[in-house]
């Protein structure tokens, strides 16, 4: 099982368009789209997000893959900048997708305005490190090999937290697990928490409530494998 880091969700690119007017997702007979790992001032995740972006195209309809190219494979390389934008930051990303060849086939642009820190820094205070470590603890007392490296016959597990400010000085945590079968990237199915807590209560160390959030999010992940078929 590989763990990745309570984060931002990354951007899917080519999402906002119509699919129907978008060539490049356009089906190619007998090529994948590569995703190579994000450059630029891009989030600490495990192969700088690239396996969370391949998972997200294919579950656009695009036969896009992560760290299993081939000859006659497109290639799509993303670089991110930030730039502080008054109270927050404007992220700009550019995708560019190459040819077998290496000929650059088409750019796609994407900007968004997000709140200061959010691109890089994802969970608040020390949730992105606490909480993976207390689920990876929990999942190995629980019988499950606690890899680095996705290996075959694997699971990943993607943790993405949002913060929304609520009424009377409160802040609405959502966290989403997604789970991952193979080599692949094969979804699964996800698992939900949510809770309202006083503004600013998890901006530093988490103490006991990453482990209360990960036992939680272990039994989800339990159950989910299970009626899977995967346990």
């Amino acid at each position: 099982m590989l763990l990745l880091g309570a984060c931002e969700q990354l951007p899917r690119p080519f999402q906002p368009e119509d699919k129907t007017g978008n060539p490049l997702l356009a089906p190619v007979e007998g090529q994948t789209l590569e995703v190579l790992p994000l450059q630029g001032e891009a989030p600490a995740l495990p192969d700088r997000g690239a396996m969370q972006i391949a998972s997200a195209l294919v579950e656009a309809g695009l036969p896009a893959t992560f760290g299993q190219r081939t000859a006659q494979s497109r290639l799509l390389l993303g670089t991110a900048e930030v730039e502080p934008n008054g109270a927050g930051d404007h992220l700009r990303l550019r995708w560019e997708v190459f040819g077998p060849g290496g000929t650059l086939l088409h750019v796609y642009l994407q900007e968004a305005d997000l709140p200061a820190g959010a691109w890089l820094r994802g969970a608040p205070g020390d949730g992105g490190q606490s909480v993976p470590r207390a689920l990876a603890s929990i999942m190995t007392q629980r019988g499950f090999l606690v890899v680095d490296e996705l290996k075959p016959g694997g699971f990943a597990v993607e943790g993405v937290m949002r913060i929304e400010n609520a009424a009377n000085d409160q802040q609405q945590v959502s966290l989403v697990w997604r789970v991952l079968s193979g080599e692949e990237g094969e979804f699964l199915g996800q698992i939900e928490q949510a809770n309202v807590i006083p503004a600013g209560s998890l901006d530093g160390p988490w103490g006991d409530v990453a482990a209360i959030v990960a036992a939680a999010a272990a039994d989800g992940l339990v159950d989910l494998l299970s009626q899977s078929g995967k346990l």
